[in-house]
């Protein structure tokens, strides 16, 4: 029988690619797997009115950037796009954990989290890591994480002050498919990276 210890470094993806945490071999990760993953790990800890994955929250963010009236060269929109689709693709390996769970494990925590999401999104075509389109893409998913709170959430019994990006998220619709099975989101995610890739 093997040694439970010696599975504790590493997953296995829907692939059957081993992803280990100590390495993050470049070569193993694989945007199919992350596709999958993301359209199956759902937002806010499953809580939504239906359910809500992180590739399809990917998918609608895309959106974004016309819906605040970002002004940006072709250039510099398209590969916003690219840092929209692929800002969580890390969370193919570490799950979604909330907000909240994060400020409570602290730094042993941030410390995973960059790391590997360094390792994943080199392996997609990104490898800058604090550039002016990644802080745009951080006011997307602000001003998304706002939209969604309030249209497919219950309102919460303690006052949630999302400040700015909730006057900015007004106005942005969270399309209603309740239909569209995992699957659905996890081609989509794939085929608008694909799309992005080809052109850069």
């Amino acid at each position: 029988m093997a040694d439970l210890g010696d599975s504790l470094g590493w997953i296995q993806t829907r692939s059957g690619r081993v992803f280990d945490f100590s390495t993050g071999a470049k070569n193993i990760i694989d945007p199919i797997d992350i596709a999958w993953a993301l359209a199956h790990i759902p937002r806010f800890n499953g809580h939504a009115f239906r359910f809500y994955s992180v590739a399809e929250h990917c998918v609608h963010m895309a959106a974004m950037p016309n819906h605040l009236g970002l002004t940006l060269m072709d250039e510099n929109f398209h590969a916003l796009i690219g840092r929209i689709l692929i800002h969580d693709a890390h969370e193919a390996y570490i799950g979604d954990l909330s907000r909240p769970m994060k400020g409570i494990i602290g730094p042993a925590w941030y410390e995973l989290e960059d790391r590997i999401a360094y390792q994943v999104r080199c392996a997609l075509g990104i490898a800058s890591s604090d550039d002016s389109l990644w802080e745009l893409c951080k006011r997307c998913d602000n001003v998304m994480l706002a939209a969604e709170a309030s249209q497919l959430m219950t309102a919460p019994q303690i006052p949630c002050e999302l400040g700015d990006s909730e006057r900015d998220a007004i106005g942005f619709t969270i399309p209603v498919n309740h239909d569209r099975k995992p699957e659905y989101w996890a081609q989509e995610w794939l085929s608008r990276y694909l799309k992005w890739k080809s052109v850069v």
